[in-house]
């Protein structure tokens, strides 16, 4: 009796060896192997494997089976409306390379792995004596991008999981959109496991999923863990977008993410998402790391201080009200160029007087005397020498601003 594709069973009763690809089982069984599965799980043999993925009971196969093990006939029967697509965009004036079709889980990432690889060049790049090659994408942000787009997809909309690769760009898609309260802005902090619950819980006691890590944190931290800029997702409508930008990974980066692990000194997900936006922007606070962490204040402050005292990546510029941390300039040393230290330098001694200029026309209207070189040099961390070279910098650009020489206890205050 054939089934009804409008209503189709969640378990299929009867033998299941009919429906099953063996090299779909043993390319899972590798690919457990690789993330750590427990190796007594990967020595039971099929039928044992799917009864403790929970995939088979009471003489039934669940559907969801058929997405990590399931052969054509069995796929075609019970699950003809999943089907996965890869296109490579060469430009205008070219058609694009494309590849698609049903194979099961295990088979279909290696398919598209290999096509996504080979869809960019291989780097060699010797960031000091030491050369290393370097894929496109990191592995494992790929495998989590891709494990992301079968694992929630849609399939009852009959449209397929896509890839879609450029020279710089690859974009993951699956059909069905989000929960109303999921946002780009907390993404990384919620989970989805409406779809496919029986697939999503055997790829976690596989160890592809993880309780503690969701599949959008596993893959942000690989790809920031290697230089690249975090993806862009796009949750608009009934598909979810994913893209990685690619060409962006900075060896440096790399090595010192690298070499701070193997030092025993944690590269977390929220660490490296505050190191890209110290990168990025001269100085950051605790509201800019509690949006880009997806954290609340408290925890965004607990993490800029972890960083300035314990592992001095950063330091704080100012106090009080006011405060805000940088990078440390022997961080541009060891995981940027000169360059960037001098551009940086520039933008912040311009923000600087900014807020210098705030204070003096804040306590002018307030009716306070002034502000003192040493308040200055306490908020800023500047040196006498350079807060006095600072200050007569804005005296030259805003006559308003007056020195009163009293020695040590010398003030400058606005004046209209």
């Amino acid at each position: 009796m054939s089934p009804d594709l409008n209503n189709p069973p969640a378990w299929i009763p009867g033998n299941p060896e009919p429906l099953l690809l063996a090299s779909a089982l043993k390319q899972l069984r590798i690919i457990a192997w690789d993330a750590g599965a427990p190796q007594r799980l990967l020595e039971l043999d099929d039928i044992e494997l799917l009864t403790e993925l929970g995939l088979w009971k009471s003489n039934a196969l669940a559907r969801d089976a058929l997405l990590l093990a399931g052969n054509e006939d069995g796929l075609n029967r019970y699950f003809p409306e999943y089907r996965w697509k890869y296109e490579y965009h060469w430009g205008a004036g070219r058609k694009p390379d494309s590849l698609e079709g049903n194979d099961p889980l295990p088979v279909a990432l290696a398919r598209l792995l290999e096509r996504i690889r080979t869809g960019g060049s291989v780097l060699v790049m010797p960031p000091s004596s030491q050369a290393f090659e370097h894929r496109p994408y990191p592995e494992l942000a790929l495998m989590a991008a891709l494990l992301n787009v079968f694992c929630h997809a849609d399939y009852a909309l009959g449209i397929p999981v896509q890839v879609r690769q450029e020279a710089a760009r690859i974009t993951f898609a699956n059909p069905g959109g989000m929960p109303a309260d999921v946002s780009p802005e907390n993404i990384l902090r919620r989970r989805d496991a409406r779809r496919n619950p029986l697939l999503i819980q055997a790829l976690t006691r596989l160890g592809l999923a993880n309780q503690v890590e969701t599949g959008m944190q596993r893959m942000v931290r690989a790809l920031l863990g290697e230089g690249f800029q975090p993806p862009e997702y796009d949750l608009q409508g009934n598909r979810v977008q994913i893209n990685f930008i690619g060409g962006g990974t900075v060896a440096r980066f790399r090595l010192f993410v690298e070499k701070e692990i193997q030092e025993g000194r944690p590269m977390t997900l929220e660490i490296l998402l505050l190191l890209h936006a110290a990168l990025q922007q001269p100085e950051i606070d605790e509201e800019i790391i509690a949006h880009v962490c997806q954290v609340d204040v408290s925890k965004a402050l607990s993490l800029l201080d972890e960083m300035d005292r314990e592992r001095g990546y950063l330091q704080r510029m100012f106090t009080g009200q006011e405060a805000a941390w940088a990078l440390r300039r022997e961080m541009y040393d060891r995981i940027y160029d000169e360059r960037l230290l001098k551009r940086q330098r520039r933008w912040y001694r311009e923000k600087l007087k900014e807020r210098v200029l705030h204070i003096l026309k804040q306590r002018a209207d307030e009716g306070d005397a002034g502000i003192s070189n040493a308040e200055i040099r306490q908020m800023t961390r500047l040196k006498s020498h350079r807060s006095c070279t600072l200050l007569y910098e804005m005296m030259r650009d805003h006559p308003e601003i007056e020195h009163i020489d009293r020695g040590r206890l010398s003030i400058f205050r606005w004046r209209e």
